[in-house]
């Protein structure tokens, strides 16, 4: 009895079809990725001229997409044209090309140039802070290692910083849940900010 001829047809085989498949779909993973990550920050603007990159396009930034912020912040939707840091830069362009570097014409600092550039941001209010005069409190806890499903290989054997195969210490989850009632249950007069709970013997501190 004849075997089953590995030819598709002529003398493409099956090995030949999964070897273009892969790289198709890794170029195109590729070229996916690299779109996806032009959001925050595009459409890019041409330092001499001004000129915005158009948005979306099969070359371009991707398509504009909505995300939805939390504790009720809102949407933002990126790129966004209308995303645009508009102050006014106290510096001059040292040469009239692309990339050539600023000169500040005033104190670099109080005009937020160079050391003392910063980014502008939402004006949030800090619940921390901000939430003292409305009894707002508010922490945060970090967990180490509590034993969950998603833990469990932890105790068996994990890769380690020395490359080794080791296992980890765990504890019960439910020192988190105490934690987290103990933070819930202070009076407003007394409040945990940030608390780290974790598997004492745990690889974590002084691991660099």
């Amino acid at each position: 009895m004849d075997s089953p001829s590995p030819y598709i047809f002529g003398n493409f085989d099956a090995a030949e079809f999964c070897l273009i498949a892969f790289f198709v779909f890794f170029a195109g993973l590729v070229f996916y990725l690299r779109r996806e990550d032009r959001r925050e920050g595009y459409p890019l603007e041409d330092d001499v001229t001004g000129r915005l990159e158009p948005l979306g396009g099969l070359f371009f930034t991707a398509q504009p997409k909505t995300f939805i912020l939390p504790h009720g912040h809102g949407t933002r939707t990126y790129p966004n044209l209308e995303n645009r840091d508009r102050r006014p830069v106290a510096a001059r362009r040292s040469a009239p090309m692309d990339g050539a570097p600023i000169e500040p014409t005033g104190n670099p600092f109080l005009d937020g140039v160079g050391p003392g550039a910063y980014a502008e941001r939402p004006d949030y209010p800090d619940l921390a802070l901000d939430g003292r005069p409305f009894d707002i409190a508010c922490g945060q806890i970090d967990i180490g290692n509590a034993f969950t499903e998603m833990a469990a290989p932890m105790a068996k054997g994990v890769p380690q910083a020395n490359g080794e195969i080791a296992p980890e210490a765990v504890m019960d989850v439910g020192h988190v849940a105490d934690a987290v009632l103990h933070m819930a249950s202070l009076p407003l007069e007394a409040n945990v900010l940030f608390m780290n709970v974790m598997a004492t013997k745990m690889p974590f501190v002084g691991r660099g």
